[in-house]
């Protein structure tokens, strides 16, 4: 008898660890079109669940299926993190995103300014990775 209590006790600890690995999973996968993404987990949480999306973009989310629209071109670790204090688990589960759409407009604009026969060109509409050449026509 005793080691049919033993059997049994091993078999509902295996089965309790296998169901707080399956709330736990913080495996996710990812589908949209550039550059906007929808993430699914992988397996059905706990309803106790505490979800934290972090899109490598300086952007965040807590809700279960988030979609996030990404603004600059990159690659992006999308980090996913959940945890239950109820169950006491915590996962974590990283990717990457690529995003190449997106285009800037070309602005062409400055201002100047003269200090004496000395004048200074400032372009007005700055962007990251722009270079400029100037024709001043002489």
């Amino acid at each position: 008898m005793k080691t049919i209590k033993t059997l049994f006790l091993f078999v509902v600890t295996m089965l309790s660890y296998q169901m707080v690995e399956a709330q736990c999973n913080a495996t996710f996968t990812q589908a949209g079109t550039d550059p906007t993404f929808t993430f699914t987990l992988a397996n059905t949480p706990a309803v106790t669940s505490n979800y934290f999306w972090d899109f490598g973009d300086g952007t965040f989310s807590s809700l279960l299926t988030p979609s996030h629209t990404y603004t600059a071109n990159g690659t992006f670790t999308v980090t996913f993190t959940i945890g239950d204090s109820i169950l006491m688990c915590q996962d974590t589960y990283t990717s990457t995103v690529s995003v190449s759409s997106i285009t800037q407009a070309c602005d062409a604009s400055f201002a100047y300014g003269d200090s004496n026969g000395i004048y200074t060109f400032i372009p007005t509409s700055p962007f990251a990775g722009a270079t400029y050449a100037w024709d001043f026509g002489d």
